[in-house]
Formats: structure tokens, sequence, C-alpha cells
């Protein structure tokens, strides 16, 4: 039969003739990049574009308002719509906006970076996740029942009652954003 096409007569030799003298294997050849550095980096960069992210969503936040007001003025449709937004945006807010930017990533740097331990960094994410997501879901569903409670606290009353409408429905808006933004 015809050798194989990796057949040579080196490779009838023994293991122990192919070491060399010294008995030790060759090393290879170093990584042409510090993979551990450009992770570092990356992360940095994750980190740094998400904060920048929601410094600029609170001054397009901003922008909106003044548009808002400009466009719709003082009337009562618009104050109740700009009312209507008040507990939703406190619970996006404070659950999404604080509790990541404050909180998740300087734990998720930690683990991911410094502590080098990247399955517990995304499960640090994951829990995250679900525990902000099951915070604003209960909150939504409090203040869809105690909101004929809390509007009257702070708008004219003759505006509660489409108040309240609109901010349950901005409720479900803000669980649902609130969950994006984390992911």
């Amino acid at each position: 039969t015809p050798p194989s096409a990796g057949w040579s007569p080196a490779s009838n030799r023994s293991r122990a003739e192919a070491l060399p003298p010294n008995g030790e294997l060759p090393r290879s050849a170093a990584p042409a990049q510090d993979t551990a550095s450009i992770q570092r980096v990356r992360l940095g960069r994750v980190s740094s574009l998400i904060s920048a992210a929601f410094m600029g969503s609170s001054v397009l936040g901003l922008v909106q308002t003044f548009l808002f007001t400009y466009i719709f003025g003082r009337y009562m449709a618009g104050d109740a719509y700009l009312q209507a937004y008040i507990i939703p945006n406190l619970i996006y807010t404070v659950i999404a906006g604080g509790a990541l930017g404050s909180a998740f990533i300087p734990v998720f740097t930690q683990y991911a970076d410094k502590n080098k331990d990247e399955k517990t960094a995304w499960h640090v994410a994951s829990s995250a996740l679900n525990l902000s997501s099951a915070i604003m879901i209960i909150l939504a569903i409090i203040m869809i029942f105690i909101a004929p409670v809390l509007v009257p606290l702070y708008s004219k009353p003759q505006e509660v009652p489409l108040i309240v409408t609109l901010t349950r429905i901005m409720l479900i808006q803000a669980v649902v954003l609130g969950s994006g933004v984390i992911v």
C-alpha cells in the first residue's frame, strides 16, 4: 500500500529521539497581543460609554422638555402629560439609571477586570437585570393602584383623571425601557 500523506522517514523515529538534547519541549511563540490588557481597555470603554449614554440621555430629556413646552404650550393636555410623566420617570431614573450607574457598573468592572472572573461578572449582570426588572415591575404595579392617591398631591383637581390614566400607561413604558437599558 502507498504511504499516507503524513508519512515520512523521520516519523518512524521514537519520540525520545525527536526531543531536544535537554529533554524539554521548545517554548511556543509569545502571543502577538496581550489579550488581558485589550479586554481591560474594552471594559473601560464600555463602562465609559454607558455612563456617557446616561448623561446624554439626561441632556436630551431636558431638550425634550423644552421642546414639548414650546410646541404644546401651557394647555391642559400638555400639563397632564408632563405631570403624568413624573412617577414613571422617577421609577426609571432611580432603578435603571441610579442602580446601573452607581452600583452595577463598578461591581461588574471589579469582577471582570480586577478579579479576572468573567463568569461571576456575567452572573452579577444577569442577577442585576433580573432584580431591577422585578423591582420596576413591582413598583409599577403598586403605582398603578395608588396613582389616584398620589396624583392629587401634585396636580390640579380638574386634571386628575387624565393624569392618572396617562401615568398608568407610562408606567408600562418605564418597565419596558428600564429593562431594555439594563440589557
